[in-house]
């Protein structure tokens, strides 16, 4: 079976460039293991509000710009 080649989900991307494994950013953002696995594999494009600021403080975004790009995925991108 060939495997579909996707880009990593830009989530996935910051929490790897800051060294921080799923389970470590999950905790910091008070959020279940589980949850951080969907929104990175794109079986939850849409997650609660006070999730994405959650995960989005863990990361230290700090501008509207770095949120948008972290949570806006086009869906030819996905």
């Amino acid at each position: 079976m060939l495997w579909r080649m996707r880009k990593p989900h830009p989530i996935r991307k910051r929490r790897l460039a800051l060294g921080l494994k799923g389970v470590e950013l999950a905790r910091e953002a008070g959020i279940a293991v589980s949850t951080l696995c969907d929104i990175e594999q794109g079986r939850n494009a849409r997650p609660a509000v006070g999730t994405a600021l959650a995960i989005a403080g863990a990361l230290k975004v700090q501008t509207l710009a770095e949120f948008t790009a972290l949570f806006v995925v086009s869906k030819r991108a996905a």
